[in-house]
């Protein structure tokens, strides 16, 4: 029904309108990006872009590593800056220190757009050796609330799933 969409979506709306000052501040804006999240992504970088505030944004996760389609949409509309493609530790790392030393964002690991040729520019970066990453020190976060909220701590210990079911698309996140 045309009006209960033109509702929802007003309502998604109302929701990133109220939640976007508390961006407003942030130099660069991440979001990790799936199929179930793409729409409302678009639509805080939309309302963000409005505020014509001068903050990057980045676009990353499983929808932007698997999709070339949503890379270009959302480069070519101006909704990012830059897209990472794949595993983001170290290329989000190079992306703040280019940041930070006025430089280019697109490096090693990303897809860029440059509106002047009308192109895109995809510059591959090889994966992690996971074997050779220190535990994460969760430390500072207090478990108890955790348990108490049936939260977790994601660590993970592979990478992407080994078995390869034609139903299942999380081997594609990444060529092992």
């Amino acid at each position: 029904n045309f009006f209960k969409l033109r509702k929802d979506i007003q309502d998604v709306y109302n929701i990133i309108n109220v939640n976007i000052p508390k961006l407003i501040d942030n130099h660069i804006v991440l979001f990790t990006t799936y199929d179930s999240n793409l729409f409302f992504t678009i639509m805080c970088s939309i309302i963000m872009r409005q505020k014509k505030n001068s903050r990057v944004v980045i676009y990353g996760g499983p929808q932007m590593t698997q999709s070339e389609n949503s890379r270009k949409l959302v480069l070519k509309l101006g909704l990012a800056d830059v897209v990472v493609i794949g595993e983001g530790e170290e290329v989000l790392v190079n992306i703040t220190k280019s940041y930070q030393e006025n430089k280019p964002l697109s490096v090693k690991g990303t897809m860029s757009y440059d509106k002047n040729k009308d192109s895109f520019t995809i510059k591959q970066s090889s994966l992690l050796d996971i074997n050779s990453l220190s535990c994460p020190d969760f430390s500072v976060f207090n478990f108890h609330v955790y348990l108490k909220r049936n939260l977790i701590l994601p660590l993970y210990t592979s990478r992407a799933c080994p078995y390869r079911s034609s139903f299942c698309n999380e081997s594609n996140l990444v060529n092992t």
